[in-house]
Protein backbone atom coordinates (compact mmCIF):
# COMPACT_ATOMS: atom_id res chain seq x y z
CA UNK A 1 0.00 0.00 0.00
CA UNK A 2 2.84 2.40 0.85
CA UNK A 3 4.47 1.70 -2.51
CA UNK A 4 1.29 2.85 -4.25
CA UNK A 5 1.35 6.07 -2.19
CA UNK A 6 4.99 6.58 -3.15
CA UNK A 7 4.12 6.56 -6.84
CA UNK A 8 1.16 8.89 -6.32
CA UNK A 9 3.36 11.79 -5.19
CA UNK A 10 4.96 13.99 -7.81
CA UNK A 11 8.26 13.05 -9.41
CA UNK A 12 9.94 16.12 -7.89
CA UNK A 13 8.81 15.13 -4.39
CA UNK A 14 9.91 11.53 -4.95
CA UNK A 15 13.36 12.68 -6.00
CA UNK A 16 13.72 14.87 -2.91
CA UNK A 17 12.36 12.10 -0.67
CA UNK A 18 14.88 9.57 -1.97
CA UNK A 19 17.75 12.05 -1.56
CA UNK A 20 16.65 12.87 2.00
CA UNK A 21 16.31 9.23 3.02
CA UNK A 22 19.74 8.40 1.61
CA UNK A 23 21.33 11.35 3.43
CA UNK A 24 19.47 10.47 6.66
CA UNK A 25 20.94 6.97 6.43
CA UNK A 26 24.50 8.13 5.73
CA UNK A 27 24.62 11.00 8.21
CA UNK A 28 22.80 9.19 11.02
CA UNK A 29 25.73 6.75 10.96
CA UNK A 30 28.43 9.38 10.48
CA UNK A 31 27.16 11.74 13.21
CA UNK A 32 27.02 8.90 15.72
CA UNK A 33 30.49 7.55 14.94
CA UNK A 34 32.63 10.61 14.33
CA UNK A 35 33.13 14.10 15.81
CA UNK A 36 32.01 16.98 13.62
CA UNK A 37 35.59 17.99 12.76
CA UNK A 38 35.92 14.74 10.77
CA UNK A 39 32.97 15.46 8.46
CA UNK A 40 32.57 19.26 8.55
CA UNK A 41 33.95 19.57 5.01
CA UNK A 42 30.78 17.81 3.80
CA UNK A 43 28.62 20.45 5.48
CA UNK A 44 30.01 23.66 4.06
CA UNK A 45 32.27 26.59 4.75
CA UNK A 46 32.82 27.19 8.48
CA UNK A 47 31.68 30.52 10.00
CA UNK A 48 30.25 31.80 6.72
CA UNK A 49 26.57 32.63 6.28
CA UNK A 50 24.69 32.39 3.02
CA UNK A 51 22.94 35.59 1.97
CA UNK A 52 21.03 33.87 -0.81
CA UNK A 53 17.61 35.23 -1.72
CA UNK A 54 15.11 32.68 -3.00
CA UNK A 55 14.10 33.02 -6.63
CA UNK A 56 10.65 32.21 -7.99
CA UNK A 57 11.88 28.86 -9.34
CA UNK A 58 13.22 27.93 -5.88
CA UNK A 59 9.87 28.46 -4.16
CA UNK A 60 8.39 25.30 -5.74
CA UNK A 61 11.47 23.27 -4.80
CA UNK A 62 11.25 24.49 -1.20
CA UNK A 63 7.53 23.65 -1.09
CA UNK A 64 8.23 20.09 -2.32
CA UNK A 65 11.21 19.91 0.02
CA UNK A 66 9.10 20.69 3.11
CA UNK A 67 6.55 17.99 2.19
CA UNK A 68 9.27 15.44 1.48
CA UNK A 69 11.09 16.28 4.71
CA UNK A 70 7.95 15.53 6.75
CA UNK A 71 7.44 12.26 4.88
CA UNK A 72 11.08 11.22 5.22
CA UNK A 73 11.12 11.85 8.98
CA UNK A 74 7.90 9.87 9.35
CA UNK A 75 9.04 6.80 7.40
CA UNK A 76 12.71 6.67 8.42
CA UNK A 77 13.05 3.70 10.82
CA UNK A 78 14.95 5.57 13.55
CA UNK A 79 14.37 9.02 15.05
CA UNK A 80 16.24 11.63 13.03
CA UNK A 81 18.25 13.95 15.27
CA UNK A 82 18.32 17.66 14.51
CA UNK A 83 21.96 17.61 13.38
CA UNK A 84 21.37 14.74 10.97
CA UNK A 85 18.24 16.45 9.68
CA UNK A 86 20.01 19.78 9.14
CA UNK A 87 23.04 18.24 7.39
CA UNK A 88 20.87 16.06 5.16
CA UNK A 89 18.60 18.96 4.26
CA UNK A 90 21.60 21.16 3.47
CA UNK A 91 23.08 18.55 1.15
CA UNK A 92 19.78 18.02 -0.67
CA UNK A 93 19.34 21.77 -1.14
CA UNK A 94 22.93 21.98 -2.43
CA UNK A 95 21.95 19.35 -5.01
CA UNK A 96 19.31 21.81 -6.27
CA UNK A 97 21.79 24.74 -6.11
CA UNK A 98 20.00 26.44 -3.24
CA UNK A 99 22.57 27.75 -0.74
CA UNK A 100 21.65 27.55 2.93
CA UNK A 101 23.21 28.07 6.34
CA UNK A 102 23.32 25.41 9.04
CA UNK A 103 23.54 26.71 12.61
CA UNK A 104 24.76 24.85 15.69
CA UNK A 105 23.68 26.26 19.04
CA UNK A 106 23.83 25.46 22.74
CA UNK A 107 21.64 26.30 25.70
CA UNK A 108 20.93 25.10 29.22
CA UNK A 109 17.75 23.26 30.12
CA UNK A 110 15.74 23.55 33.34
CA UNK A 111 18.08 21.11 35.13
CA UNK A 112 21.04 23.29 34.14
CA UNK A 113 22.39 20.70 31.68
CA UNK A 114 23.90 21.78 28.41
CA UNK A 115 21.80 20.95 25.35
CA UNK A 116 22.71 21.35 21.69
CA UNK A 117 20.58 22.00 18.65
CA UNK A 118 21.07 22.34 14.90
CA UNK A 119 18.85 24.09 12.38
CA UNK A 120 18.92 25.16 8.77
CA UNK A 121 17.93 28.49 7.25
CA UNK A 122 17.43 29.63 3.68
CA UNK A 123 16.76 33.29 2.95
CA UNK A 124 16.36 33.88 6.71
CA UNK A 125 13.56 31.27 6.93
CA UNK A 126 13.84 28.14 9.06
CA UNK A 127 13.60 24.91 7.11
CA UNK A 128 14.60 22.52 9.88
CA UNK A 129 14.91 22.74 13.64
CA UNK A 130 11.62 24.42 14.48
CA UNK A 131 10.96 27.93 15.71
CA UNK A 132 12.53 27.72 19.20
CA UNK A 133 16.03 28.55 17.98
CA UNK A 134 16.16 31.96 19.64
CA UNK A 135 16.89 30.39 23.04
CA UNK A 136 20.09 28.85 21.70
CA UNK A 137 23.44 30.63 21.52
CA UNK A 138 24.97 30.06 18.09
CA UNK A 139 28.45 28.53 18.42
CA UNK A 140 29.07 27.66 14.77
CA UNK A 141 27.51 27.97 11.35
CA UNK A 142 28.25 26.57 7.92
CA UNK A 143 27.24 27.89 4.53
Amino acid sequence: MKIIKFFKISLAERKILILLLWNFFIFSIITRLFPIRKYSRFIGEYQKESNYKLKDADIEIIKNFRKSLKRAKRIFPIKVKCQTEAISAKRVLNFFNIPSTMYLGVSKNSSNNLIAHAWLKVDNKNLTGGEGNSKFTVVAYYS
